[in-house]
């Protein structure tokens, strides 16, 4: 997997390059433009991004479907790809600058030109809640389980790069909600009665070398 760093930034805050990452479509259309030297009207997009959701050849995308796929491209994915300065539109159609790294994340993120790979699926677990990057790059590196209490204060660490809930709360809400949801994308193993995580095969791939 080609490592690009991390959440991109190139302008975007947070919350937007994690939205815009968790989710194939906006993938797909970064995917489409990245691979054109030329600017891609927004019709020609529509019918690619049709395409590849149907997987049936261009030319046989329905003008109806088409129609459907570009009105929505044009009131939700291309207006917040546009703000945060991944796309542009000029007068001959859309072009994508290929995201900059945020040296300070961990993630090892898989090609924008490959939106279906794999390890898209758990990074997206990731992205969901951006303060769960922290929890599997603080596991990364740990041969031995991490106690749940441990995990939770350790977490406070990174309250300046993250949003994370109040002390308490944070504790119940890693419980009930983070360490099931990694565990089911198969990047941790959490034992619920003994209130221990670890680590997986699975985050040591996803969470870049800090020392490299």
């Amino acid at each position: 997997m080609a490592s690009q760093g991390g959440i991109p930034g190139a302008g975007a805050n947070g919350y937007d390059a994690a939205s815009i990452l968790g989710e194939v479509r906006y993938r797909r259309i970064l995917a489409i433009l990245l691979d054109r030297f030329q600017p891609v009207p927004s019709r020609e997009l529509s019918v690619q991004v049709a395409a590849r959701e149907a997987d049936i050849p261009p030319s046989e995308v329905p003008e109806t479907e088409c129609e459907s796929v570009r009105m929505e491209l044009e009131h939700r994915y291309l207006s917040k790809l546009e703000r945060v300065g991944w796309v542009d539109r000029t007068p001959d159609g859309l072009t994508a600058t290929a995201p900059r790294p945020a040296p300070r994340d961990v993630l090892s993120l898989p090609s924008l030109r490959e939106p279906e790979h794999p390890h898209w699926d758990p990074v997206s677990t990731l992205l969901a809640r951006p303060y769960r990057i922290a929890v599997a790059a603080l596991l990364a590196d740990r041969q031995q389980p991490l106690a749940l209490a441990q995990l939770a204060e350790q977490l406070r660490e990174h309250e300046q790069e993250y949003s994370l809930p109040p002390r308490q709360r944070l504790r119940l809400q890693l419980y009930h909600v983070d360490l099931p949801k990694l565990a089911d994308a198969d990047l941790v193993e959490f034992d619920s009665a003994e209130q221990t995580v670890a680590r997986t095969s699975l985050t040591s791939d996803i969470i870049a070398d800090s020392t490299n």
